[in-house]
């Protein structure tokens, strides 16, 4: 632009490097601070996006050198004097060229009717952040005047604000005017409509219209389905149904290879599982799945075309029902937390426990969540065992106290080995117990004394009570307190975030819970939960870092407001993006969201940048804003462009696996394409609102206007009195 001014193209150069120079420092240096606290992030997610966060940091920074050396350094010795290189007159280039002055032209002229409509431009933007939020509530109601009540807060919110308007104009400038207050009451009745609409997009796709988990869902590696006999059940017996069940799995076409393990059942990578006779595991590696560009390169590679869903609805008809065997058939992710749904459920009163986690299994397993399948408890019925309770009164007249009743039964069953049988100066154990046939025989207990008491024999059934009765499986504890899971699956397509938040208000709305028994949630709920404490703290780092390096580098405390009002509506693009494409918000996406925070900057940095430089050499603040936008758009156009056709790839999901990163280019279109066609009409409104409100704070402080206020400086330069006021009579001149 410089050289087509007719300057030379070294003065070119350093002028038009000098012009944006500020830009390019808040643009890089709003970069840095949002990604470096994601580099030094605690948790999972700190570890799994480090070198992300660096390496993005150390691109940026040494791109602004190239930009500040060797960019000025081509610049001025490619171009020649009175070049234009953005003159085109033939072919596509000359098109482009002559719409794009079109366009210029057209947003000059609605630019100027948005500076005279400001705050009703302010106001809609801005409520087309709140009007999506209303629709995310609404889409969790279940009646219509549920929804409406739920968009209710924010209409009031507006209508109070019109009232505000309504009073300020009456007291500060004696005019009594319906008109800001009707114009809130229009803005309100969007609310409660968009929580309506919310309500009956989520009836017709019968499921939540917002959808989250930690980690995004991917295509499966792997089927696996766990075989379960009664208890008791031999090995040869359950292998004979794991058998079964492997046939069906090997004659599958879409399964490469097969892994069968008879007397144990897996649980996740971070613990869980049976290891008994009656369980059996048969795990099914899949075929990779074709890709988009395996379809267009025309790849020989056997690779699959069904889902992983496909193969379990496939196996679960093939093998069908087993008499007395249970089988569960699911697909597992790359990142195995095991089952969707665990629910820990602690308590010291055994019996309570397990009552409970019982009513909530076979609660669950009535349906009383569409979404859940196949729920268990991670406490089975064990084999029968004699369970001995001591009689403590009895035994304290006998003399016999617990030590000595359990030491009695120990040696009866285990064996005692104390004594030793020395032959030749060599020892030999010597173990004394019960044989077979009498530790087979519960009825020995009642025969056997355990000790004497004055000659007299006293038995077990003297100072105690003794009942055969199931035992468990195993005894889980955690946090010094019994822990009982209830466990269970998902339909295919359900989000875990979604159905396991609809799980907790269900146990929560029925006081499904007991006094003595306390929950927590266990698997990727308890990783995300801990893990977003970690996500969220770098991200609120990264907000108040951009506005303290803006509010650095401007030497003001305004203007990063304005940048960062973009912000927000990037996020409802975002949202947007998510909804429309039908995919859900996790700690992939989350990075997104953070690159949004620095990337959406970018456009109004150039613009409130510009305005400023414009300001300074004299013009008032509506005909700077008239210039720069139209000047600012071909950057704008250009780094919007970059950044769509650079992630569009990514958001398409192309190659193997895309799936898992597919969200970050989701989120990203969707901010940077809404923010862009916000910033370049809300931003100027925005920033002449903010600038009368800093030109009111200077004139109660008695301070110099900024940029000698709205109208400019007479003359171009500011003219600065000894006392530093601006003073309206001094006639100043334009100073280089």
């Amino acid at each position: 632009r410089h050289l087509k001014m007719g300057e030379d193209p070294k003065e070119a150069a350093i002028n038009g490097r000098n012009e944006i120079g500020l830009a390019a420092l808040a643009i890089t240096f709003a970069d840095v601070i949002v990604f470096a606290p994601i580099g030094f992030a605690g948790g999972i997610a700190g570890r799994f996006f480090k070198q992300l966060a660096l390496t993005y940091v150390f691109a940026v920074l040494f791109s602004l050198f190239v930009s500040f050396t060797l960019t000025p350094l081509l610049a001025a010795r490619w171009y020649r004097r009175g070049e234009n290189v953005e003159n085109h007159t033939k072919g596509f280039a000359g098109w482009f060229e002559r719409q794009f002055s079109k366009l210029e032209n057209r947003y000059r002229k609605i630019l100027g009717w948005v500076l005279n409509n400001r705050w009703f431009v302010f106001i809609a933007g801005n409520a087309v952040l709140l009007a999506v939020i209303a629709f995310l509530l609404g889409s969790g109601a279940k009646t219509s005047d549920e929804a409406v009540k739920s968009g209710m807060p924010l209409s009031m919110l507006f209508l109070f604000g019109g009232l505000i308007a309504v009073i300020a104009n009456a007291v500060f400038y004696r005019r009594f005017t319906h008109r800001a207050l009707w114009g809130a009451a229009l803005f309100a009745i969007i609310f409660p409509v968009a929580a309506i609409a919310g309500q009956k997009v989520a009836i017709w796709k019968k499921e939540p219209v917002f959808k989250f988990s930690f980690v995004p869902s991917t295509d499966a590696l792997s089927v696996t389905a766990v075989v379960e006999l009664p208890v008791g059940a031999s090995t040869a017996s359950t292998d004979a149904v794991a058998r079964q069940v492997e046939k069906a799995f090997i004659a599958h076409p879409e399964i490469k290879f097969t892994l069968t393990q008879v007397g144990k059942e897996s649980g996740s990578q971070f613990g869980g599982g049976n290891n008994s006779s009656n369980f059996a595991e048969v795990v099914g590696t899949l075929y990779e799945k074709r890709s988009t560009l395996d379809k267009w390169s025309g790849s020989k590679e056997k690779l699959r075309d069904i889902p992983a869903s496909m193969v379990v609805r496939d196996l679960t008809v093939a093998i069908g029902k087993v008499p007395g065997a249970q089988v569960r058939i699911s697909a597992a992710s790359g990142f195995n937390f095991g089952r969707a749904i665990q629910i820990s459920l602690l308590s010291d009163d055994r019996e309570l426990l397990t009552k409970t986690a019982n009513d909530i299994r076979d609660r669950l397993a009535a349906g009383a969540i569409p979404e859940v399948l196949n729920p268990e408890i991670s406490v089975k019925e064990g084999k029968p065992e004699v369970q001995i309770r001591p009689d403590y009164r009895r035994g304290a007249d006998l003399g016999v106290n617990a030590t000595t009743l359990g030491s009695a039964i120990r040696t009866m069953y285990q064996g005692n080995d104390d004594n030793k049988f020395r032959v030749k100066g060599r020892e030999y154990p010597v173990r004394v117990m019960l044989d077979l046939e009498d530790r087979n025989d519960p009825r020995t207990l009642q025969n056997v004394p355990i000790t004497f008491s004055q000659g007299r024999p006293i038995y077990v059934s003297s100072v105690s009570k003794s009942d055969v009765e199931p035992g468990l499986t195993s005894i889980n504890r955690r946090n010094r307190a019994e822990e009982i899971k209830v466990t269970a699956d998902i339909k295919a397509g359900a989000s875990n975030g979604v159905v396991g938040a609809a799980v907790q208000k269900w146990i929560t709305d029925n006081k499904l819970i007991p006094e003595g028994v306390r929950q927590s949630q266990q698997g990727e709920a308890d990783v995300q939960a801990r893990e977003g404490q970690f996500l969220g703290a770098a991200l609120l780092v990264g907000l108040v870092g951009v506005y303290a390096i803006l509010a650095m580098l401007y030497n003001n405390w305004l203007y990063p407001l304005v940048i960062q009002i973009a912000q927000p509506q990037a996020l409802v693009g975002a949202l947007l993006g998510l909804m429309i494409t039908n995919q859900s918000f996790s700690v992939i996406g989350f990075i997104g969201i953070v690159a949004l925070v620095g990337l959406v900057s970018k456009n109004a940095i150039l613009l409130v940048d510009y305005t400023n430089t414009l300001r300074e050499r004299g013009r008032s603040r509506k005909d700077a804003i008239l210039e720069s936008g139209p000047i600012r758009l071909r950057p704008i156009v250009m780094t919007t462009l970059a950044l769509v056709l650079g992630l569009l790839p990514v958001a398409m999901a192309l190659g193997r696996g895309s799936e898992f990163r597919q969200s970050i280019g989701t989120i990203v279109l969707g901010g940077i394409l809404l923010s862009t066609f916000l910033t370049l009409l809300v931003i100027p409104a925005s920033y002449t609102i903010l600038d009368d409100l800093g030109c009111l704070v200077s004139k109660w402080f008695r301070k110099p206007l900024p940029f000698g206020g709205p109208d400019g400086y007479p003359g171009g330069t500011a003219p600065v009195a000894e006392d530093g006021f601006v003073r309206e009579d001094v006639d100043a001149t334009p100073t280089k």
